[in-house]
């Protein structure tokens, strides 16, 4: 069971951010350009609103963070209409990677048209990534009523079957806090009819993620069999890695819990037959993994909001406003709807 600390964990999770990293950046793209960049080379990434980094390659990421860098999104990163196409790439290959500031897009990630096999946001190597990662907002406030307003979210776009669009590898670690809030997450199948499995799962956590994964957007994903969001390869506190390098400090809230704040909706076809025989999804939430800090499944995130947190399975939603849920895997205790 949570206990009172999940409520300051959600209200850390629901600050909308107002700004990005301060530090200089050593690429700062302002406009477009059509090459692939990796911080190995080009050191701390930064995309500005202008800015887009469109490749058109299989296999090849268009940003890659391999070393101890940041990359900040408030363009647009691309890599559609290719099989295996991928927008960003954290590879640990090398070895465990070291970075403050991390990941952090409040731009747009486009990995749509045609193909399959693709990857939005891929964490691989099989080491670990001591960093954030988070899809945001970047807010202001209004200088007539002092209210806070998003002036721009993240979004990523993915079609394609056989594809992910958030996928952490099995034997990869992220030591840190997931953050999927902005504009949301869509994943489509390579056709709006087709009956075939679509292999597809829109976020994937076959890896281990120490630290909380908190979900504050909609997640939607359209295709037979998809599934919206599936956890397997468990889910820790920071504090518990053995390996925690020097230097690196856990977040204040970081104690391996898996939070819904938003909605997970998966549907077979959005091209409903009214006679019958429509493909039918996979399920929004599947969890195969311990998670220590346990599940919650959580209503609006402000007082102003009428939005309240859903798993949906093939048009059928089942808000679960005030559940807390622990999850073992040693005794395969689940819940299921």
């Amino acid at each position: 069971m949570l206990s009172a600390a999940a409520a300051a964990l959600l209200t850390a999770a629901l600050t909308v951010s107002s700004a990005v990293d301060s530090a200089r950046a050593d690429t700062d793209i302002t406009n477009a350009t059509s090459t692939a960049l990796t911080t190995s080379t080009a050191g701390n990434i930064v995309i500005e609103t202008g800015g887009s980094v469109s490749i058109t390659q299989t296999n090849v990421p268009a940003i890659t963070l391999n070393s101890a860098n940041s990359v900040t999104n408030s363009g647009s990163i691309s890599n559609s209409n290719v099989d295996g196409g991928i927008g960003v790439m954290i590879d640990t290959t090398a070895g465990s990677l070291v970075s403050a500031s991390g990941f952090t897009s409040a731009g747009a990630i486009d990995v749509g048209q045609n193909g399959t096999g693709k990857r939005g946001i891929v964490i691989q190597g099989g080491n670990t990534f001591y960093g954030p990662i988070t899809l945001t907002s970047v807010a202001a406030v209004s200088s007539l009523t002092g209210q806070v307003a998003a002036t721009q979210s993240s979004s990523l776009v993915l079609k394609g079957d056989s594809s992910a669009a958030f996928l952490l590898v099995q034997g990869t670690t992220v030591t840190s806090n997931i953050f999927l809030s902005g504009g949301g997450i869509v994943q489509t199948g390579s056709t709006d009819n087709s009956t075939q499995q679509s292999g597809s799962i829109v976020v994937d956590l076959d890896g281990t993620l120490r630290g909380n994964l908190i979900v504050q957007s909609p997640i939607t994903g359209v295709g037979p069999g998809i599934i919206g969001l599936q956890t397997l390869g468990g889910i820790h506190s920071c504090a518990s890695d053995p390996n925690l390098p020097s230097g690196f400090t856990c977040p204040s809230s970081s104690g391996g819990s898996l939070v819904n704040a938003g909605t997970v909706s998966v549907l077979g076809t959005t091209l409903f037959n009214t006679r019958g025989g429509n493909p039918e999804a996979g399920s929004a939430l599947v969890i195969g993994g311990s998670i220590d800090g346990g599940f919650l499944n959580t209503g609006p995130g402000t007082s102003n909001s009428a939005t309240s947190a859903s798993l949906s399975a093939s048009g059928i939603t089942l808000p679960v406003s005030t559940t807390r849920r622990c999850w073992s895997a040693s005794t395969r205790q689940s819940w299921s709807a």
